[in-house]
């Protein structure tokens, strides 16, 4: 069984129609929760004939041990480079990069080959190897692993260590925290298999899901070596419904204060022993959320929004906000989605004093692409059939660095000597996925990108073009 972005989009859209119990919020599933999910859709008959041919013969989970393996080869031929976010060390090119896991920010042309082994005993074990194998431009080969996970079952509960990759939130395109274009994280995790009821009072709330990780961020900080700690929680509080609440925070490093163990233990809860106290720690939180109209086509309203420690609260200091609208079944047989998106971000998102390099990871944002002081508006169509065929358009417009702070005199383009312009990004991609049967799938996109002022310089305008291909086989 394979548990890839292709099968988990289809069954995300059973969740938005309202046809199935889960947490929308938590967008990454792992063996044991594909299996939960899809456990669901076959009791329940939701099947709609576009996935008919495609997901029953899955099946439901098994005794005893079972072997998965498929290979992904595939590559990307672009004429783009990747920009800077003046706030932060990270680069960022959504040409490429955008929802791949970190694999790519450069431009040229990179040829990529991805075997996967899962080796699994119903939800008490499993092991997940996913090695990378790249050769750039140069005919130079590197070997990475973009996963490698060994997680422990115990009834309802998993814990995981490794090297993981996941993504959260509401957003398809424009979630503020990771939204999927993060490298993957090393860490310890927690969380729950399947969406679990409160006992007592807190059963209004609904079925919950959690997640608690440990994370190793990487040294290129101004505390090398600190620990990142996230905690995330959603409830399905009714049928129409959710909600979620999400915390992360940067701790110890070299040059962190020397203190007891049990006052870090509070400062990720929020409380600290001396108030007057330099703060070394930096913290972001979100909220986020997904209201259904049945009536309306099962039209989903959601949104997010984000939280930076840096200050008191203030809307148009450190809150930022991402809106989206979308219909998910228009035609028959639930052939098309439409959807619009709008993320806004403040001059201080995933920025901090201390920890200059805010909440970056190995170069690449563990936010959002388009970093601080920002505006995105993102227009999608989706359309499946049942023949195997699937193709989506995207449309984006990106401003980045948009409002002026000078009268606060903390403003990035005040500190930054070679900034000029604020940079504008018109884009569009267009993808087709194609399953010639249970075991093939070829998919092929296209980009295009008009920037104006890139790198924030006058007159310095680019036409940026990228193609990707991949072909996939289960065995």
């Amino acid at each position: 069984m394979r548990v890839d972005h292709i099968t988990i989009d289809r069954l995300e859209k059973y969740i938005r129609t309202g046809d199935l119990d889960t947490v929308y919020g938590f967008r990454s599933m792992t063996w044991a929760q594909m299996t939960s999910v899809l456990r669901e859709v076959e009791q329940k008959g939701r099947l709609s004939p576009v996935d008919q041919w495609m997901l029953t013969d899955y099946g439901i989970e098994k005794n005893g041990w079972q072997l998965y393996s498929y290979m992904q080869v595939g590559g990307i031929v672009s004429r783009s480079n990747p920009a800077r976010l003046l706030e932060t060390d990270a680069w960022m090119n959504p040409l490429v990069n955008a929802q791949q896991g970190g694999r790519f920010v450069a431009g040229g042309h990179i040829l990529n080959i991805e075997p996967r082994l899962v080796l699994e005993n119903a939800k008490w074990f499993s092991l997940d190897l996913w090695p990378q194998i790249r050769m750039t431009d140069d005919q130079t080969w590197d070997l990475d692993m973009f996963q490698a996970v060994l997680k422990v079952g115990v009834h309802n509960l998993e814990l995981a260590a490794g090297q993981m990759h996941f993504k959260w939130g509401q957003g398809r395109h424009a979630s503020m925290l990771f939204a999927g274009s993060q490298k993957p994280l090393q860490m310890i995790r927690l969380q729950n298999v399947e969406p679990t009821l409160l006992p007592g009072w807190f059963s209004f709330l609904g079925k919950g899901k959690f997640t608690l990780f440990f994370a190793r961020m990487d040294d290129d900080q101004a505390l090398p070596g600190s620990l990142l700690v996230g905690e995330r929680i959603a409830f399905r509080v009714s049928p129409v419904f959710e909600f979620g609440l999400t915390q992360m925070i940067q701790v110890g490093g070299q040059g962190y204060p020397d203190v007891p163990w049990y006052e870090n233990v509070s400062e990720v809860l929020g409380y600290r022993f001396n108030a007057n106290e330099t703060n070394f720690t930096n913290r972001n939180a979100m909220f986020d959320f997904r209201f259904r109209i049945p009536q309306w086509n099962n039209l989903n309203l959601y949104g997010e929004v984000f939280l930076e420690d840096c200050c008191n609260i203030n809307f148009d200091k450190n809150i930022g906000n991402m809106l989206g609208i979308e219909l998910p079944e228009v035609g028959r047989n639930r052939a098309t989605t439409i959807g619009f998106e709008h993320i806004r971000t403040t001059f201080v998102y995933n920025r901090h004093f201390r920890y200059r390099s805010g909440f970056i990871y190995e170069g690449i944002s563990l936010g959002h692409h388009i970093g601080a002081d920002a505006l995105g508006f993102y227009g999608f169509i989706m359309q499946d059939f049942a023949n195997g065929f699937s193709h989506e358009f995207l449309g984006a417009l990106e401003v980045r660095q948009v409002h002026d702070y000078s009268s606060r005199k903390n403003d990035i383009r005040t500190i930054v000597a070679d900034y000029e312009v604020r940079e504008r990004r018109l884009r569009g991609a267009y993808q087709v996925k194609l399953h010639f049967s249970k075991q093939w799938t070829a998919s092929i996109q296209w980009g295009l990108e008009y920037i104006q002022g890139f790198d924030f310089a006058l007159g310095n305008n680019k036409i940026f073009a990228a193609g990707r291909y991949q072909l996939e086989y289960s065995f």
